[in-house]
């Protein structure tokens, strides 16, 4: 593996990951890069391929868990694809621009439609990535088109059918996400503003915050809502408080779990994993992870992750 980082001078070795995530734990990764545009990074992941490592995109990092230790394989970050434009009522934004950027752009041109993209901290390349939302909506309720790298090395645009976006997934595994055109609608931009502060302060009221945590834990069971969703689930089997070492279910809201002192990832797992086997003994639901673990390679991590191998095609937020 040692020929991967000597093709690539910007190549970081052993990169330590944790400053790089909201959770504010984890190891390093082996290798780690940060490309400036699409080629760069379509080199990277070339080599990767050809030299079988496993790749991983980090966006914003607040939906991503890495293992404690070194991380196997090659980090990719997209803070620096930070292009976008406005045309009319879309917008056109490279894969590591924040959400909160194009928020206060749409907010101010009057343009309305990424309100569902409220206080969610990661980049437009993680939201379509896993159709990330609120309870406002979800980020393919705008989506017009996306350029991505397929798992052949293709650059290529799919349109909104082809990413058949639905609740906190896409068809996009195994695709790196370059750029994504949005498709927003006329407002006011008073009334647009009124509304994504009127969220802001319910998110603030009813949900933890600041860095040691990660978005929504769990995915919330098909068709769930209120006393049926994942946090409602989670509080109702009395699991608010709940320590693993340095990790704590939030007593603020259940369905996040929150750092204190010197959490390591593997508390994470560890009270996760706890939960999810409450939770299936009171009500006889399997909660799935909506946050992706990278890395999860024993038997009870494989169990805990929604998707058992999130070696090669896993982005995001």
């Amino acid at each position: 593996m040692a020929s991967l980082a000597d093709g690539f001078e910007n190549c970081v070795v052993e990169r330590p990951l944790a400053p790089l995530v909201t959770a504010r734990v984890g190891g390093a990764a082996r290798y780690f890069f940060a490309p400036e545009c699409a080629d760069e990074l379509r080199g990277v992941l070339e080599s990767c391929r050809r030299e079988g490592i496993p790749w991983f995109i980090l966006g914003g990092g607040s939906n991503v868990l890495p293992p404690d230790g070194v991380l196997e394989g090659a980090v990719i970050a997209t803070h620096r694809l930070q292009g976008f434009a406005w045309s009319g009522d879309r917008v056109r934004a490279e894969a590591g621009v924040p959400l909160a950027k194009l928020l206060r752009g749409a907010v101010s041109r009057g343009l309305a439609g990424l309100e569902v993209a409220t206080g969610i901290p990661g980049t437009i390349g993680g939201a379509v990535f896993g159709n990330a939302g609120t309870r406002l909506g979800a980020i393919g309720d705008v989506l017009a088109r996306v350029r991505v790298l397929d798992p052949e090395g293709r650059d290529r645009w799919l349109d909104r059918d082809s990413v058949a976006p639905r609740y906190r997934a896409t068809s996009l595994a195994g695709h790196v996400i370059l750029e994504a055109e949005l498709q927003l609608t006329c407002g006011d931009s008073e009334a647009l503003k009124r509304r994504v502060d009127e969220y802001l302060e319910y998110r603030r009221v009813t949900q933890p915050a600041g860095a040691g945590m990660l978005g929504c834990f769990f995915k919330n069971p098909e068709g769930a809502s209120g006393a049926s969703a994942a946090g409602a689930l989670i509080d109702r089997a009395g699991l608010k408080g709940e320590p693993c070492g340095g990790a704590v279910v939030s007593n603020r809201h259940a369905n996040f779990l929150v750092k204190r002192g010197d959490a390591r990832a593997s508390d994470f797992h560890r009270l996760a994993r706890h939960v999810q086997r409450v939770v299936e003994e009171r009500f006889g639901v399997r909660l799935a992870t909506e946050v992706h673990l990278w890395g999860a390679t024993s038997e009870g991590d494989s169990q805990l992750a929604a998707t058992p191998d999130f070696m090669r095609d896993t982005a995001r937020s």
